[in-house]
């Protein structure tokens, strides 16, 4: 059923115009954690798998948290909450990514 409606939503006159403005999205939102991965893959190996634990973990409790906020406090405080979120964690790895800069034979 959801199939049928996607495939409908995606061949009518909006579906290119929903394409293009979720897509800069999906990129923003899905390119940190690699990022992060490739940048510390060469300085701490060993942590790359807690790394891989707290991402999943961080899912699993966000999403629900996510749910049980939206209901008690209502959906746009919770995507207001989300974007605040999104954008301290990138000022975090500018400045992560800052420090790691200033030092010799780090790979970016």
């Amino acid at each position: 059923m959801l199939d049928r409606w996607l495939q409908r939503a995606l061949r009518s006159p909006t579906g290119p115009l929903w394409q293009m403005f979720l897509a800069p999205l999906g990129l923003l939102m899905g390119l940190p954690f690699p990022l992060a991965l490739r940048l510390l893959s060469p300085v701490a190996e060993t942590i790359v798998p807690w790394v891989w634990g707290v991402n999943a973990v961080a899912c699993v409790l966000g999403s629900v948290a996510a749910v049980r906020l939206a209901v008690s406090w209502g959906l746009q405080e919770v995507v207001i909450l989300g974007a605040l979120v999104y954008v301290l964690a990138g000022c975090w790895g500018h400045r992560l990514l800052g420090r790691q800069s200033q030092r010799p034979g780090i790979p970016l």
